[in-house]
């Protein structure tokens, strides 16, 4: 059982007055667990809320790979997270649609190889700056649930595909504070 006695800076608030956009970034990475020699979490004994979070170690790639990079429709995409489980036993449940307006070779082929693998997914919100949230970590990694391919119906019909992403965790989301990772040498 975890205890947060040691953390005496909680609060849920906004800056007011700030830019608070909505949404994710046009771009998110997908890193498969096979692809990662090793996994960063946030520093044990954390003494501030944010430090139960942050991830400021960086993740380290295998050699040859690299993240695989999603570029997606911001409108039709985005990140949530909810609480399941009974009254004092929660744990986040967190959903990541990434919609992409095209069908094609390239797009589906690499469907086809990501539907079955577990991974991490880091995205920037739609602010920007520096930095990543990060789905997943080392202990519960975050599944693709349903890849949804649609060649629309009609002129007008939308065309694309929209790959769910979904995961349980002791935290919704984690601040990944470090650079893309990059494939070893």
């Amino acid at each position: 059982m975890s205890c947060f006695e040691t953390i005496t800076d909680m609060k849920l608030a906004y800056a007011d007055g700030c830019e608070n956009p909505a949404g994710i970034s046009r771009k998110i990475y997908w890193i498969p667990e096979s692809y990662l020699a090793s996994i960063a979490a946030p520093a044990a004994g954390g003494t501030t809320a944010a430090s139960l979070v942050t991830i400021s170690d960086p993740h380290v790639l295998k050699a040859g790979k690299a993240p695989i990079e999603m570029i997606l429709l911001y409108e039709k995409s985005g990140a949530n997270s909810t609480l399941e489980g009974e009254k004092k036993s929660k744990i986040a449940k967190g959903t990541i649609e990434a919609f992409i307006p095209f069908i094609g070779a390239q797009n589906v082929g690499t469907a086809k190889i990501v539907k079955n693998q577990n991974g991490i997914l880091l995205f920037k919100g739609a602010e920007g700056g520096p930095g990543f949230w990060q789905a997943g970590n080392e202990d519960i990694m975050v599944d693709v649930e349903n890849i949804d391919m649609n060649f629309g119906t009609g002129p007008t019909g939308e065309k694309g595909i929209k790959v769910t992403f979904g995961w349980y965790g002791a935290s919704p989301f984690y601040r990944y504070d470090s650079e893309l990772p990059v494939p070893a040498p």
